[in-house]
């Protein structure tokens, strides 16, 4: 499967999420800047789990396959 990178501007959640439309798979990191420290999720991967056109995946800072 080819994977594609672009640079577009505007609001980093609306931009993703209209980027989904074309896409097969949408993968996005779970860290932010904001909000709580302990939050599972940012405002961005929130967004865009959730408006999506296509199947998000989170990616949490970190995270390591060996860890079960």
């Amino acid at each position: 499967m080819p994977v594609f990178r672009r640079v577009e501007q505007g609001s980093p959640a609306q931009v993703l999420v209209d980027a989904s439309k074309e896409a097969d798979l949408t993968v996005v990191g779970a860290w932010g800047y904001g909000g709580f420290k302990g939050a599972l999720l940012g405002s961005v991967s929130r967004q865009v789990a959730q408006y999506a056109s296509s199947t998000v995946v989170v990616v949490r800072e970190g995270a390591d396959a060996d860890e079960d």
